[in-house]
C-alpha cells in the first residue's frame, strides 16, 4: 500500500509492526536529508513502529512522575541486596536442608 501524494509506502507485518518508507525522490527534496537519511543511504527513509508503541509512550510518561520514582527507589534498594547475595554469597544455590523440607511437608 502507498500514498502517492507524499510518496509514503507502508506495510503491516504478521507481528503487528507497521513499516513506513519514504521514496528517495521525496527525501532528496527535504532540507533535512543529511540529518535524517544520510548521504550513504541509497533509498529513502524507513521507519518501523511497534504494535506496543502506545503502551511504551504511556510508560515513559509515567516514569517522569514522582510516584514512579518513589516506587522504583524501593526496588533499587532491594535489587542491590539480592544482586550482592547472588554474586558473592551463593544465594542462587541456597536450598533448604532436606530434613526441614520433610518436617514442613509433614506439618
Amino acid at each position: 500500500m502507498s500514498c502517492r501524494t507524499v510518496g509514503l509506502a507502508y506495510s503491516i507485518t504478521k507481528d503487528g509492526y507497521v513499516g513506513f518508507q519514504l521514496r528517495q525522490s521525496t527525501c532528496v527534496k527535504c532540507s533535512f536529508w543529511n540529518e535524517c537519511v544520510g548521504t550513504t543511504t541509497p533509498s529513502g527513509r524507513k521507519i518501523s513502529v511497534s504494535p506496543y508503541y502506545d503502551y511504551i509512550r504511556e510508560r515513559r510518561e509515567k516514569q517522569k512522575s514522582e510516584a514512579f520514582r518513589k516506587e522504583m527507589s524501593v526496588r533499587a534498594q532491594i535489587e542491590g541486596t539480592i544482586s550482592e547475595g547472588t554474586r558473592f554469597h551463593g544465594l542462587r544455590h541456597a536450598r533448604y536442608p532436606v530434613s526441614s523440607a520433610i518436617r514442613c511437608n509433614s506439618i
